[in-house]
């Protein structure tokens, strides 16, 4: 990210802890997800960046989803949000 403004970290500016980059959250663990994704169905992007908890979801699991739509799901991503309620992820 790069920004048009310098800040500098203070009470509400901190970076955040990344996991190590072979780590596999367990299913059902807690995550915090970020994004400009739409509000709404098929609605616009937002402009401000949003957050939303989501639960992890088993890569496996997440793979056999994302299949009938023709998308991969390799071993290097992550898959989270709500399977059965959808509506909850950083697309939405």
């Amino acid at each position: 990210m790069k920004l048009v403004t310098p800040f500098e970290f203070g009470d509400g500016v901190q970076p955040i802890a990344l996991p190590p980059a072979n780590h596999t959250p367990p299913a059902g663990e807690s995550a915090t997800i970020t994004g400009w994704g739409a509000m709404l169905e098929d609605g616009l992007s937002s402009n401000i960046l949003r957050w939303v908890e989501v639960p992890t979801v088993d890569r496996a699991v997440c793979r056999q989803a994302y299949e009938s739509y023709g998308l991969p799901v390799t071993d290097f991503m992550n898959c989270a949000g709500l399977l059965e309620e959808g509506g909850k992820d950083s697309c939405r």
